[in-house]
Order: structure tokens, then sequence, then C-alpha cells
């Protein structure tokens, strides 16, 4: 992954482990959430007890 797209999913990362449900996520009907950075998205899961946020799918050309 490029160094631009790296920085920009770290970035998302870091906003999304203060507020996982907070913009720019958006929740899916299976109780996993997505959320864009630049040239891709992640779709991620968060435990009941903690705040964990797993990447289940990354796509990014």
């Amino acid at each position: 992954m490029s160094a631009p797209r790296r920085a920009s999913l770290e970035e998302l990362e870091k906003r999304l482990s203060l507020d996982p449900f907070g913009a720019p996520a958006a929740g899916n009907r299976d109780n996993s959430w997505s959320a864009s950075f630049t040239g891709g998205f992640i779709t991620y899961v968060v435990s009941n007890r903690h705040v964990v946020i797993n990447v289940i799918d990354l796509v990014a050309p």
C-alpha cells in the first residue's frame, strides 16, 4: 500500500479508536461497520465489552 493510503488508513484507525460508531462509520445490517479512507474502505466489528476494532476486509486498488 502506498504511503499516502497507509497514512489515511492510520488516521481512520485513530478516529475509530476514539469513537467506532461516529463519523465516518456506517452501520451494516450484520453487526459490522464500514468506513472509507483515501483509496479504500474497511469493514470492522466492535466487541460488546471492549472497543476493539478488527479489520476483516480491506479494499485498496
